[in-house]
C-alpha cells in the first residue's frame, strides 16, 4: 500500500514538473521566439555572404594566378546562391581593360517630350557633361636680379662719392655749354657735372686732345689750350673763321678811308720813292667790277692784305682766299664764299656752285688730273684766258670715323663728296698740311694731313 501511495505521489509530481516545463517554455518562446528568428535568419545571411565572398575570392586568385581563366567555377549544388553568384566573362575582362566602364552613362530626362497624338511620349536622353577641369596654373619664372655693370656703377660714384673712385675733372668749352667734365681713365667713362648729367664713352684723352662719344649724341673732339681748357673743334674752327670775319672788316675800313690810294696813280714810281726815301708805303688797291645774282657792283682790292671791301651799299668786306687773275675766290664777313670768273670785257661773274658740285659727282666731262703738282698749267691757262675742261683730284679723308676719297677741284676750290656720301664744300685754305673747308656756305671744319696721306680732324 505504501507503495502504490508513493507511486501515486512521484507520478504526481512528474506531472506537475512537466506542467511546470511546459509553462516555462511556452513563456520562452512568446518573449524570444521573434529575436531567434531574426538571429538565425542574420546568421543564414552572414554564412552566405562569407561563402559568396570566399568563392569570389577564390575565384578571382584563380584568374589572376592564369590557371583557371576559362573556366566557371560554380556551386550546382547550391540552388540558393546561385542567383546572387558574380560570374567574370571575357567581355567582362576587355570592357574592363578597355576603359568603357569609364565613360559617363547618359543621364534620361524623365520630362515628357512633345509626340505625335495617341503615342506615348518617350523619354529624352541628356548627355551628361564633363566637369569643368579648372587650369592649373604654373608659377612663372622667377625673374633674375638686375645686374649694375661696373660702367654703371663708376658713373654713381662719380656723382655721388666721386671719393671711392679714381677720377679727373676737365674744364671744358662746347660751341653750346661750358662746364666741368669728370673722367674716370679705368672705365674709360666720363659724366658732365653741370646741367644734365650726360654720360660719354671716352674714346682718346691726353694732353693735347680729348674725343668722347655721348650716349645721347654723336662724337666731339675737344683740343687742349695754353689755359689748360679743353675746347670743341667746332669752336675753334669757328674762331678761326671769326678771326678772318675781323681781319676783313679791319682792313675793308682802312680801303674806304682816304689813306688808300689807287694803284693806277701810285704805280711803280710811287713805290720805288718810298723805298729810296724808306717811307711807308700806302695801302694800294684795284678796282674791280663784280657781278652776282643780285647785280653788279664796285670793289677795291687790296693784293698786299688779300683783303677786298665792296664800295656804296653794304660795305661789306671779303677776304680773299685766291686770286690767279682768272680767276677770283672770296670770303665774306658773315661766311659765306663765293668764286669769280673774269669775262672778256674784265670784269669777274660769280660761278654756280651748285651747278659745278653736280657736275662734278655726275658729270662725264670732267677729266682727273695727272698730278696735283702741275700748278704752272694751271696758272698758265689762267693767265692765258683758256678754257679748260673741269678737272678734279681724289684726296682721302676721314669724316667721322668713316674714311672716304672725295673729289677736289682745285681751280674751282670745290670739294664734292662721292655715294654713298652726299654733300659738298667749298675750300677755304689747301696746302700739302692743312685743309680748311666750308660745308654749304654753313659751317667750317679744318682737317689736318698725317703721314699717311689722310685728312683727319686734328689739331
Amino acid at each position: 500500500m505504501l507503495l502504490s501511495l508513493f507511486r501515486r505521489l512521484l507520478a504526481v509530481l512528474l506531472a506537475t514538473c512537466v506542467l511546470m516545463g511546459g509553462a516555462m517554455h511556452a513563456e520562452e518562446e512568446f518573449y524570444d521566439d521573434a529575436p531567434s528568428a531574426k538571429k538565425s535568419k542574420k546568421k543564414k545571411k552572414n554564412k552566405k555572404k562569407k561563402k559568396k565572398s570566399r568563392k569570389k575570392r577564390d575565384k578571382e586568385e584563380d584568374y589572376w594566378s592564369g590557371t583557371e581563366w576559362d573556366t566557371d567555377d560554380a556551386d550546382s549544388s547550391d540552388a540558393d546562391d546561385a542567383d546572387d553568384e558574380d560570374t567574370v566573362t571575357k567581355a567582362d575582362v576587355d570592357a574592363f581593360f578597355s576603359g568603357a566602364d569609364d565613360k559617363p552613362e547618359p543621364v534620361v530626362d524623365k520630362r515628357p517630350s512633345r509626340g505625335s497624338a495617341g503615342e506615348a511620349p518617350a523619354p529624352r536622353i541628356v548627355a551628361e557633361q564633363a566637369p569643368a577641369v579648372k587650369p592649373v596654373v604654373q608659377p612663372g619664372p622667377v625673374p633674375p636680379a638686375p645686374v649694375v655693370s661696373p660702367r654703371d656703377e663708376c658713373v654713381k660714384k662719380m656723382l655721388s662719392r666721386p671719393g671711392e673712385v679714381a677720377h679727373t675733372d676737365v674744364e671744358v668749352q662746347h660751341q653750346v655749354w661750358s662746364g666741368r667734365l669728370r673722367i674716370n681713365t679705368e672705365q674709360k667713362v666720363l659724366v658732365r657735372l653741370n646741367g644734365r648729367k650726360d654720360v660719354a664713352t671716352v674714346l682718346k684723352f691726353d694732353d693735347k686732345e680729348l674725343r668722347v662719344k655721348w650716349d645721347l649724341w654723336s662724337e666731339e673732339v675737344y683740343y687742349r689750350q695754353s689755359d689748360g681748357r679743353y675746347v670743341q673743334d667746332a669752336v675753334i674752327d669757328k674762331r678761326v673763321g671769326d678771326e678772318m670775319a675781323r681781319r676783313a672788316s679791319r682792313v675793308g675800313k682802312r680801303l674806304r678811308s682816304r689813306k688808300a690810294v689807287n694803284w693806277e696813280d701810285y704805280g711803280w714810281t710811287g713805290s720805288l720813292m718810298d723805298w729810296v726815301l724808306g717811307n711807308k708805303p700806302p695801302l694800294t688797291y684795284k678796282v674791280l667790277k663784280l657781278t652776282n645774282e643780285r647785280g653788279s657792283f664796285r670793289v677795291r682790292f687790296s693784293e698786299d692784305e688779300m683783303v677786298l671791301a665792296k664800295m656804296g651799299e653794304g660795305n661789306q668786306s671779303a677776304v680773299v682766299l685766291e686770286y690767279t687773275g682768272m680767276k677770283l675766290h672770296v670770303r665774306w664777313e658773315n661766311g659765306s664764299t663765293a668764286s669769280f670768273k673774269r669775262q672778256k670785257d674784265g670784269s669777274y661773274r660769280k660761278i654756280d656752285d651748285w651747278a659745278l658740285a653736280r657736275r662734278l659727282r655726275e658729270g662725264d666731262d670732267v677729266v682727273r688730273e695727272k698730278s696735283e703738282d702741275d700748278w704752272f698749267t694751271v696758272w698758265w691757262r689762267d693767265v692765258m684766258d683758256e678754257e679748260k675742261p673741269l678737272s678734279y683730284k681724289e684726296i682721302r679723308m676721314q669724316i667721322g670715323g668713316t674714311e672716304c676719297e672725295p673729289r677736289l677741284s682745285m681751280d674751282n676750290r670745290l670739294l664734292v663728296m662721292i655715294p654713298p656720301q652726299n654733300g659738298w664744300a667749298k675750300v677755304v685754305k689747301i696746302n700739302r698740311f692743312q685743309l680748311h673747308i666750308r660745308w654749304h656756305d654753313k659751317q667750317d671744319e679744318i682737317f689736318q694731313r698725317d703721314e699717311d696721306k689722310v685728312y683727319r680732324r686734328a689739331r
